[in-house]
């Protein structure tokens, strides 16, 4: 194994060992983040009749099937609406969505801004929405760092859950 490769193991260690000692309810929370901001990218790229909300609800439910209680999940769906403003604020979304108060208006504008964005911007948007939303699910518990690296070790190990 190459220099880079052992350094990246690594890595993973330390991450997975950082995510097996927050609690049980962070630990259920991060995946959903996750799945909210892959349920997002859905939303971009299909066409969406009726609640934009339940369109994402029902995508993360369908994505992590059986693994979460879905109280858990709309609870984390509470956080997620509780915290939307404060989400768009630090993504710099605020001029665009200043006329309304509706998460579903909301998230309808975002997504219409990123639609057509380029490819890099679109990237930097589900990213930056994911940890975002991480850190609002949460509840402070986890810092800008760890759900970086979490994030990116969950998207490339899922298997780190089981």
């Amino acid at each position: 194994m190459s220099f880079i490769g052992r350094v990246i193991r690594g890595i993973v260690k330390i991450v997975t060992s950082i995510f097996k000692g927050l609690s049980k309810e962070i630990k259920q929370l991060v995946p959903i983040a996750i799945a909210i901001g892959d349920a997002v990218k859905l939303a971009i790229d299909n066409p969406i009749s009726g609640s934009l909300i339940q369109f994402l609800l029902d995508a993360v439910k369908t994505a992590i099937p059986g693994k979460f209680d879905d109280a858990i999940i709309d609870a984390a769906f509470a956080k997620l609406k509780a915290n939307l403003g404060k989400i768009l604020i630090d993504l710099r979304l605020v001029e665009s969505i200043a006329e309304t108060d509706d998460p579903e208006e909301m998230l309808k504008l975002i997504l219409a801004q990123f639609k057509f964005s380029s490819d890099t911007q679109y990237n930097l948007f589900i990213h930056d929405f994911v940890i975002l939303v991480t850190e609002a699910v949460a509840d402070g518990e986890l810092t800008w760092t760890e759900i970086l690296s979490i994030q990116e070790v969950l998207y490339k190990h899922p298997e780190i859950l089981e």
